[in-house]
């Protein structure tokens, strides 16, 4: 992790190399690229030429490798350069995995999953080391949700919480449950003055409360905001992040602890850089993680495409593009990063994207920061969606799931061919349970998945049109797993960005007298949204 001031020095400089890299044709491309077109739009063709071969001859094996910065053994040197660049622009994600963590009543533990109690366990041991180094008797908890992290602190550590939450039957929820939570510990009292064994740790005396208000800056004033009150968000969606942190610097807090996510929702001045909450409007690359989920499935969005986009299954002959700037196809050997150390790093320019005249507005969610602005960072919703993606988990995955890629961006181009006109309103797939083949010829995995996407869609293609179609894939579907592993190492960068924004924003807001840092809490393979950015006021403000 990081913690400003001592390390504001390093903050920058990392976010100075994090905007260099996505400055790269490789990057920019792989952030704006998206999977589901992967065939029908030839993007492999559209990187180096010193890669291509790689994209034949990759197993899966070596794709997760290369989602952790591995490159593939006889990788030539602009890739392993890309992902040594990668891997050194971006944050580093483990986290402590045998550090304390808080241990939950089964009351309080009761309907979560194993994902959310880990979040619990870990978030609330850090809100309550916080609190007690610091003198914090209250909580405001941004976005309480069911109350799991609410219910956890006052029940385990003591604290008095309120949670705030736009949405009434969320705070139902979380009323019935502290209900629950309540009686069952009232039970327990009674047995133990009864001298009856109750077993399991006992309870502290915190109190837990909620209020169903709208998640903006006005929301705090509703509360009693003191210098002995430390404001939480778990998994603060798109804006909400934002918004936490700018309560926190116009109240008296002492100190905030924010997990963000769904970064696809902050808002960004710009064309094309804010996305509605039907994610369905753009072609999203899949699978994906979906808002605050953990693990990826093994999904299809039909989503539209231009209507010029090339319909056939072949992809086009590799036109000069953008990349050919760094790499050109006549010298696939040449290296598009600077492998030489010493060299000194080219000097960072401001996007012409970026309209000057809005940056910073106070409503975007990014940028925040005066240093972001400056360097004139811009990453649009695509990148930002990317970034919801996590490398520990795909690695994970066996290489039956990662076909998924492959058939995905194979099946879009069987709909253009036999259905034109699909539109992504009309036709989407959604979530298929699909038992991925460990056996078999690929062909026929790909036939059992699409027939079973085309029978939701009531498409009837011919299984011999499919098959043929499946014959004409340029790359084995491993190719296609490098491909979005390619994107993962982009995916790590731009959330370096994003929360590298969030932690300066606070440094610049607060000044040197005080403390702002970000680290990783959660294991990102359960977690993938695992950076807590947090502050804590001085005792002399």
């Amino acid at each position: 992790g990081l913690e400003l001031p001592r390390d504001a020095i390093v903050a920058r400089a990392l976010l100075a190399r994090a905007h260099a890299f996505m400055a790269s044709a490789e990057a920019a491309f792989l952030a704006n690229c998206y999977m589901v077109e992967a065939v029908a739009a030839g993007h492999t063709a559209r990187l180096p030429a010193a890669w291509q071969q790689v994209f034949d001859t990759v197993t899966f094996e070596q794709a997760s490798a290369l989602a952790h910065g591995i490159p593939p053994p006889g990788a030539p040197e602009s890739l392993v350069a890309f992902c040594a660049e990668a891997m050194a622009a971006s944050l580093d994600r483990a986290c402590d995995t045998v550090g304390p963590r808080l241990h939950l009543l089964p009351a309080v533990r009761a309907g979560m999953n194993v994902k959310k109690v880990h979040e619990i366990e870990r978030l609330g041991q850090f809100v309550q080391d916080l609190a007690h180094a610091h003198g914090v008797g209250t909580v405001i908890d941004f976005g309480s949700g069911n109350g799991y992290l609410g219910q956890a602190l006052a029940h385990v550590c003591g604290l008095h919480v309120i949670g705030i939450e736009e949405h009434a039957a969320r705070s139902d929820t979380a009323s019935a449950r502290s209900r629950k939570i309540a009686e069952f510990l009232e039970r327990r009292e009674r047995a133990r003055a009864e001298g009856r064994s109750c077993g399991g740790p006992g309870s502290s005396k915190g109190t837990v409360s909620t209020v169903t208000l709208r998640l903006d800056a006005a929301a705090a004033g509703a509360v009693d905001v003191t210098d002995t009150t430390l404001l939480a968000g778990l998994h603060t969606c798109g804006d909400l992040g934002p918004t936490l942190l700018r309560t926190f610097l116009q109240t008296p807090a002492r100190a905030v602890a924010s997990v963000g996510c769904c970064y696809m929702y902050l808002s960004e001045p710009g064309p094309d850089c804010n996305a509605s909450c039907d994610l369905s409007a753009s072609p999203l690359s899949i699978p994906r993680t979906g808002c605050c989920q953990s693990s990826f499935d093994t999904t299809s969005h039909l989503t539209a495409s231009p209507p010029e986009a090339n319909l056939a299954v072949s992809p086009p002959p590799r036109q000069p593009s953008l990349l050919d700037t760094i790499t050109p196809s006549s010298a696939p050997s040449e290296p598009p990063f600077d492998t030489n150390p010493t060299a000194a790093a080219p000097p960072i320019q401001p996007s012409p994207r970026e309209p000057p005249a809005t940056i910073g507005a106070p409503e975007y969610g990014f940028p925040l920061s005066m240093h972001v602005r400056r360097l004139g960072i811009h990453l649009g919703v695509s990148a930002r969606e990317l970034a919801l993606h996590a490398a520990e988990a795909w690695a994970a995955q066996a290489p039956a799931q990662r076909r998924c890629h492959a058939h995905r961006a194979l099946l879009e181009v069987v709909l253009r061919e036999h259905h034109p006109g699909h539109c992504v309103q009309a036709a989407r797939v959604g979530r298929m349970r699909i038992k991925p083949r460990d056996v078999g010829s690929d062909a026929d995995a790909f036939v059992e998945y699409a027939q079973a996407c085309l029978q939701r869609l009531q498409i009837e293609v011919p299984e011999t049109d499919l098959r043929a179609a499946h014959a004409r894939l340029p790359h084995p579907p491993a190719g296609y797993a490098m491909l979005f592993a390619l994107r993962l190492l982009v995916a790590r960068v731009v959330e370096t960005i994003l929360q590298l924004d969030r932690v300066l924003f606070l440094h610049e807001q607060l000044g040197s007298d005080h403390t702002a840092g970000l680290r990783p809490l959660f294991d990102p393979a359960l977690s993938p949204r695992n950076f807590v950015v947090y502050a804590v006021r001085s005792c002399s403000s």
